[in-house]
Protein backbone atom coordinates (compact mmCIF):
# COMPACT_ATOMS: atom_id res chain seq x y z
CA UNK A 1 0.00 0.00 0.00
CA UNK A 2 3.01 2.71 0.54
CA UNK A 3 4.45 1.31 -2.88
CA UNK A 4 1.13 2.74 -4.32
CA UNK A 5 1.26 5.59 -2.14
CA UNK A 6 4.74 6.94 -3.07
CA UNK A 7 3.64 6.66 -7.01
CA UNK A 8 0.73 8.62 -6.49
CA UNK A 9 2.50 11.34 -4.80
CA UNK A 10 5.45 11.07 -7.56
CA UNK A 11 2.39 11.62 -10.36
CA UNK A 12 0.25 14.05 -8.55
CA UNK A 13 2.43 16.84 -9.86
CA UNK A 14 2.80 15.63 -13.47
CA UNK A 15 -1.03 15.20 -13.02
CA UNK A 16 -2.13 19.01 -11.94
CA UNK A 17 -0.08 20.84 -14.79
CA UNK A 18 -2.88 19.23 -17.59
CA UNK A 19 -5.23 20.39 -15.04
CA UNK A 20 -3.92 23.92 -14.28
CA UNK A 21 -3.44 24.91 -17.78
CA UNK A 22 -7.16 23.93 -18.66
CA UNK A 23 -7.94 26.29 -15.57
CA UNK A 24 -6.24 28.64 -16.88
CA UNK A 25 -7.75 28.41 -20.34
CA UNK A 26 -10.94 28.77 -18.98
CA UNK A 27 -10.27 31.92 -17.24
CA UNK A 28 -8.55 33.65 -19.92
CA UNK A 29 -11.37 32.63 -21.87
CA UNK A 30 -13.71 34.08 -19.70
CA UNK A 31 -11.85 36.87 -19.41
CA UNK A 32 -11.76 37.36 -23.36
CA UNK A 33 -15.26 37.44 -22.96
CA UNK A 34 -16.20 40.09 -20.48
CA UNK A 35 -13.95 41.65 -22.54
CA UNK A 36 -16.16 41.66 -25.08
CA UNK A 37 -19.36 41.89 -23.24
CA UNK A 38 -20.49 38.50 -23.01
CA UNK A 39 -21.27 36.70 -19.64
CA UNK A 40 -18.72 34.01 -19.44
CA UNK A 41 -21.11 31.40 -18.08
CA UNK A 42 -23.82 31.90 -21.20
CA UNK A 43 -21.01 32.03 -23.54
CA UNK A 44 -19.47 28.72 -22.18
CA UNK A 45 -23.23 27.37 -21.85
CA UNK A 46 -23.28 28.12 -26.19
CA UNK A 47 -20.49 27.19 -26.92
CA UNK A 48 -21.01 23.51 -25.23
CA UNK A 49 -24.34 23.63 -26.54
CA UNK A 50 -23.14 24.82 -29.69
CA UNK A 51 -20.49 22.22 -30.42
CA UNK A 52 -22.43 19.07 -29.05
CA UNK A 53 -25.78 19.83 -29.71
CA UNK A 54 -28.00 17.29 -32.12
CA UNK A 55 -27.47 19.59 -34.85
CA UNK A 56 -23.83 19.94 -35.34
CA UNK A 57 -22.47 16.96 -33.28
CA UNK A 58 -21.74 15.27 -36.77
CA UNK A 59 -19.69 18.51 -37.86
CA UNK A 60 -17.90 18.25 -34.51
CA UNK A 61 -17.29 14.01 -34.80
CA UNK A 62 -15.69 14.88 -38.32
CA UNK A 63 -13.40 17.83 -37.77
CA UNK A 64 -12.48 15.80 -34.34
CA UNK A 65 -11.34 12.92 -36.58
CA UNK A 66 -9.26 15.01 -38.70
CA UNK A 67 -7.07 16.87 -35.99
CA UNK A 68 -6.71 13.36 -33.90
CA UNK A 69 -5.18 11.87 -37.48
CA UNK A 70 -3.73 14.89 -37.60
CA UNK A 71 -2.11 14.83 -34.27
CA UNK A 72 -1.06 11.62 -34.38
CA UNK A 73 0.63 11.90 -37.46
CA UNK A 74 2.86 14.12 -35.26
CA UNK A 75 3.35 12.63 -32.59
CA UNK A 76 4.54 9.36 -33.89
CA UNK A 77 7.63 10.67 -35.51
CA UNK A 78 8.41 13.29 -32.69
CA UNK A 79 8.14 10.23 -30.32
CA UNK A 80 10.96 8.59 -32.29
CA UNK A 81 12.66 12.16 -32.33
CA UNK A 82 11.63 13.17 -35.94
CA UNK A 83 9.56 15.83 -36.62
CA UNK A 84 6.57 15.86 -39.38
CA UNK A 85 5.23 19.66 -39.80
CA UNK A 86 3.31 18.77 -42.97
CA UNK A 87 0.53 17.87 -41.16
CA UNK A 88 -2.10 20.79 -42.43
CA UNK A 89 -0.52 20.23 -46.33
CA UNK A 90 -0.95 17.02 -46.40
CA UNK A 91 -4.92 17.55 -44.92
CA UNK A 92 -5.66 20.14 -47.76
CA UNK A 93 -4.19 17.95 -50.07
CA UNK A 94 -5.87 14.40 -48.72
CA UNK A 95 -9.15 16.76 -48.96
CA UNK A 96 -8.54 17.81 -52.43
CA UNK A 97 -8.07 14.31 -53.72
CA UNK A 98 -10.74 12.64 -51.77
Amino acid sequence: MTELLTRARAAAPQALVPLAALGLALVVGAVVMAAAGVDPLVGYDVLVRGALGVSSIDYSVAAFTAILAMSIAFAVPARMGEYNLGGDGQLCLGGIAA
